[in-house]
């Protein structure tokens, strides 16, 4: 069977994408620490630094606020989410 490639664009997106105007909203920052505490409960510090790290480099933000809004979420993840993901009343 052979193929044939065509370099068609469908599409075009040439803005910013949604993530990258919410990329720096707070709320987004601590859902993904929450979200990685979550998911990944036993190595979740290192992951959390390492992602605060990449993201301050993407972002150019500071590192230190991008490492302490992730480890609010963790915390929020912590007090407010049982391991199965419902809500700890």
């Amino acid at each position: 069977m052979t193929g044939r490639y065509f370099p068609l664009s469908l599409c075009s997106h040439p803005n910013p994408t949604t993530m990258e105007h919410m990329a720096l909203n707070e709320g987004v920052i601590m859902a993904h620490g929450a979200s990685i505490a979550l998911i990944h409960p036993v190595t979740w510090f290192p992951r959390i630094i390492v992602n605060a790290y990449r993201r301050s480099r993407h972002l150019d933000t500071s590192f230190p606020q991008m490492l302490k809004l992730m480890l609010k979420g963790c915390i929020y993840r912590y007090r407010h989410i049982s391991s199965d993901g419902s809500e700890r009343r």
